[in-house]
């Protein structure tokens, strides 16, 4: 009778980071922590990879619809509730769709916002994305503030939708457009490169 031959157990295959929606799932994969700490470091601000994923105060459950719940908190949170409390602000707001799966266009959001410097306030988890919520600092032309970058999506496509709110004051020069378009620029740059 032959000895018993020691058979390695099969092997599964790892998920795929890119299609994964939850921020703290995904920025547990080597790759995009990888992707997050050069951008972190290379940044306006010089962060730490491990400064970076600290800064939220907060990761919670948000929403309970898909992209249009994604609008519905993006909206809440950059607007309609602050609306009533001020009635001064600048809000600005962008859309883009892209062909990438939902984690490739998460990840180049945060590596956008932490390329630029926003220090994350917090995070907050959909069924199908999460938003991203950065400390706009204030300069010559503007007051503090908040960007923030909320995407969902499937494994085939995803949606980014981005915005401002600067209470307290009445006009922003155009400086939030160019904000936004910057943002949106860097992050089809990342989302492409990590798609590749």
């Amino acid at each position: 009778m032959q000895p018993y031959a020691h058979r390695p157990y099969p092997q599964h295959p790892q998920p795929d980071w890119r299609t994964e929606h939850r921020y703290t799932v995904l920025t547990s994969h080597p790759q995009p922590r990888a992707w997050l700490e050069q951008a972190a470091a290379h940044g306006k601000k010089g962060f730490s990879l491990n400064e970076y994923l600290e800064m939220a105060d907060t990761i919670q459950d948000l929403l309970t619809g898909s992209l249009a719940g994604v609008e519905d908190g993006l909206s809440q949170l950059v607007g309609r509730t602050l609306a009533k409390s001020l009635g001064i602000q600048v809000r600005r707001f962008r859309a883009e769709s892209y062909p990438y799966p939902v984690g490739t266009v998460i990840l180049g959001a945060a590596c956008a916002m932490a390329e630029s410097g926003y220090t994350l306030k917090r995070i907050l988890q959909g069924p199908d994305g999460c938003l991203l919520e950065g400390k706009l600092a204030k300069s010559w032309s503007n007051h503090s503030g908040s960007v923030v970058c909320a995407v969902a999506g499937t494994p085939q496509h995803a949606r980014l939708h981005s915005g401002i709110h600067i209470p307290g004051q009445l006009g922003d020069l155009g400086r939030c457009k160019r904000i936004l378009a910057a943002l949106h620029e860097r992050v089809t740059v990342y989302a492409t490169a990590a798609h590749a």
